[in-house]
């Protein structure tokens, strides 16, 4: 499973994160109950560093060893 975390403080944040997960075919960390041992890969949209829930998201990946990728549109 593939998994998406960006920014995702304002309305217009969650829409465009939503928009892109589905455009790629991931699930959302935030929207869903994620099985960590089941995800394959992390895609990060761009400004995820400054959001503590996709930073907590950033985190999670890095320690089970899970590949991250950052989205760069």
């Amino acid at each position: 499973m593939i998994v998406m975390t960006g920014p995702q403080v304002t309305v217009q944040e969650c829409e465009e994160l939503a928009e892109l997960a589905g455009f790629h075919g991931a699930l959302l960390v935030s929207a869903h109950h994620i099985p960590w041992a089941d995800v394959h890969a992390l895609y990060r949209l761009a400004g995820w560093a400054v959001c503590p829930l996709a930073s907590a998201d950033v985190t999670m990946a890095g320690a089970l060893g899970i590949p991250m990728y950052d989205l760069t549109s």
